[in-house]
Order: C-alpha cells, then sequence, then structure tokens
C-alpha cells in the first residue's frame, strides 16, 4: 500500500468485540441512544461534552467488610486450631470470602493467634471464664498440651476442697544424707506446702496436715474435704494406720490415686519438678549441716514460689497461687454482702 492510499485509507469501522471487552473493563455502559458507539465510548475518556455522564456507584466501606472477615476468621481459627494460613484461607473462600493467606496471616497476628499454641491458649482462657461451648476436637488439644487440663475433674471447686499429697526423693546431701520432700498441693489454686524428712514415715504425712495445711485453711474458713494420695505406705496400711485414723479424725475423705479411674495427681507432679529443677539443683548440697537449715531454705523459695510465680494458662491463667486464693475470698465476701434478692 503506498504512502497516498494510506493517507485517503477510510477509518476502521469499530470491532463490537473489542467495544464490549473495553466496557467490561472500565465498567461503564453504552447509551441506549448512541448514534456511534466507538465515539460515544471514547468521548468519555476523551471529556467529550456530547457523552453521557459516568453513573454513580456506592462506595465500598471496606473497614466495615474487614470488621466482619475478622469475626469469621478469628471464630474459624478458635474452632480449629490446628489449621494452617492456607488451609483457613480455602475454608474462607468456600465461604465466598475472598482473602489472600498473607492477609490471614497478619490478622491472627494482629490477634496474637497466629500459631497454634496460642489460639489453645485462648480456649483456656474461654474455659476460665466458664465458657461451656468447646467442641470435642478443641476439648482434644486442650488435654494433649496440658495435662492440668485433662485432669481438670478432679479439681476442687474453691481452696482447699480438693488436695494432693505425695511423697518425692529429691537428693543425697553430704553432711545429711538422703532427703525425701513431704508436698501437699491444694489443686484449685495450685498453692504448695512442703516438708522436708529423711525418710517416708506416716509421722510426717500427718505432721504436714498438722502444723500447715489444716491450719492454714482453718484460717480462711475453708474446711479440706479430700486429699488425694498414692498407694505408698506412708498413706495406707490397716485400719489402725497413723495417716487413715488422723483424717477419719479430722472428717476428711481419703481418695488413693494410681488405678484407671483415679490417675495420679499431675498437680503434684508438676510442683514436685518445679521444686527439684528450680530449688534442689541449684543449691550447693555440701552447705547445709541441718535439715532445719535446709527446711529453712526451701521456706523462702516456697514463699516465692506461692505469692510470685506465674502459672500460664490453666487453672491459674498467669496469677499466682495466693492470687487465685484472694480471688476466691474476695468473690465470696461480695456475694455474702450483696442483698437477697426476692
Amino acid at each position: 500500500m503506498s504512502q497516498d492510499q494510506f493517507s485517503k485509507s477510510e477509518p476502521l469501522p469499530p470491532n463490537p468485540a473489542a467495544i464490549a471487552r473495553l466496557l467490561q473493563r472500565t465498567g461503564r455502559r453504552l447509551p441506549q441512544n448512541a448514534a456511534e458507539p466507538a465515539l460515544a465510548i471514547f468521548g468519555q475518556f476523551l471529556g467529550n461534552d456530547a457523552a453521557p455522564a459516568r453513573p454513580v456507584f456506592p462506595k465500598f466501606n471496606r473497614k466495615e467488610t474487614r470488621h466482619k472477615i475478622t469475626a469469621i476468621l478469628l471464630q474459624l481459627c478458635l474452632e480449629h486450631p490446628e489449621w494452617s494460613c492456607n488451609r483457613l484461607t480455602q475454608e474462607l473462600r468456600d465461604r465466598n470470602v475472598i482473602i489472600s493467606a498473607n492477609s490471614v496471616y497478619a490478622i491472627l497476628v494482629e490477634h496474637q493467634l497466629s500459631t497454634k499454641r496460642e489460639r489453645l491458649a485462648k480456649l483456656q482462657e474461654k474455659l476460665a471464664e466458664d465458657s461451656p461451648d468447646l467442641t470435642p476436637l478443641q476439648i482434644a488439644l486442650l488435654e494433649k498440651m496440658n495435662i492440668w487440663f485433662k485432669e481438670r475433674n478432679f479439681r476442687g471447686v474453691r481452696p482447699g476442697e480438693v488436695l494432693a499429697q505425695d511423697t518425692a526423693y529429691v537428693g543425697n546431701f553430704k553432711n545429711l544424707g538422703e532427703i525425701h520432700l513431704q508436698a501437699v498441693i491444694d489443686t484449685y489454686s495450685s498453692y504448695a506446702f512442703g516438708l522436708l524428712n529423711p525418710d517416708n514415715r506416716a509421722e510426717h504425712s500427718v505432721a504436714i496436715l498438722h502444723n500447715q495445711v489444716l491450719p492454714f485453711f482453718r484460717r480462711l474458713h475453708l474446711p479440706v474435704a479430700l486429699i488425694d494420695t498414692d498407694k505408698g505406705r506412708e498413706y495406707s496400711g490397716k485400719e489402725d494406720h497413723l495417716y487413715g485414723m488422723y483424717l477419719k479424725l479430722c472428717a476428711i475423705e481419703q481418695r488413693r490415686t494410681g488405678s484407671k479411674q483415679f490417675p495420679p495427681h499431675s498437680f503434684i507432679r508438676r510442683f514436685q519438678t518445679i521444686a527439684i529443677s528450680e530449688f534442689f539443683e541449684k543449691i550447693d548440697r555440701a552447705g547445709f549441716v541441718s535439715v532445719a537449715q535446709l527446711q529453712s531454705e526451701f521456706n523462702d523459695w516456697l514463699y516465692r514460689y506461692n505469692h510470685i510465680y506465674p502459672f500460664q494458662g490453666y487453672p491459674n491463667m498467669g496469677r499466682s497461687p495466693v492470687a487465685l486464693i484472694q480471688k476466691h475470698l474476695e468473690g465470696r465476701a461480695a456475694h455474702a454482702a450483696a442483698p437477697d434478692r426476692p
């Protein structure tokens, strides 16, 4: 084609397919009475006065939509704590919620729910608030993560109602020989009592109850109802066994653990593990000349354990044992001071 022919050529007719694609891409509509479709469309871009006005679309409230998506996402990640961000994204798409995996992760990080451990910790907070809406899957995951939650049915509903008692060997000291720890734990608050002895006779298991445990709860007007023990010789025997007779005298029920129906209490096991790792393995075992001196040092550590030590997760939820007991006492006092409702 020559240059003259090119300059004299007629303009190409408008392509209907190209116009349709342009309309779909830009979101514009073709006027019904448009004589020249191509000019009408391109006039919208070139500012032609003859072109129709652009239609007004309602504003998209992104903040409100993000709030709704976040609520759905948080509920979904707590219902299935083991799901990854990709799995959550796919599940949201099945519910007609389009969001990327990176956005899902950013939202979970913002609400501190990006990991499985953080989600299970949130479920434990719901449990502490007496929220009964836990699914069997959530309960199974919590029991696997926290053995204390697994034995929640053995926990008392108030301080002093259910105690756990056990004896543990803590080591051989140079000037003292073998030392055993007689420990009692309040299953409601994790408050601990400890008595160090050279052996594990029944006299020591009664002494810690008579001198430490019962006077403590008596001052708080909290009666002891039940004590969980194992089947050791310091806790069980014939009818005239010292420990059993003392509990009968104090009207306290004894429940022997170690069977399928009553497994060993993890409350007492955890305290023994903490005491051995954080106290007995860090002290100079050759620097004590008497059990009374060692007991005095252990009492100082036990005070910090009961008043400062924060227990993460169920049942203390970051509070110390004393703080949990104090909260119960304040609730009881407030309930007693409230006027009777008709």
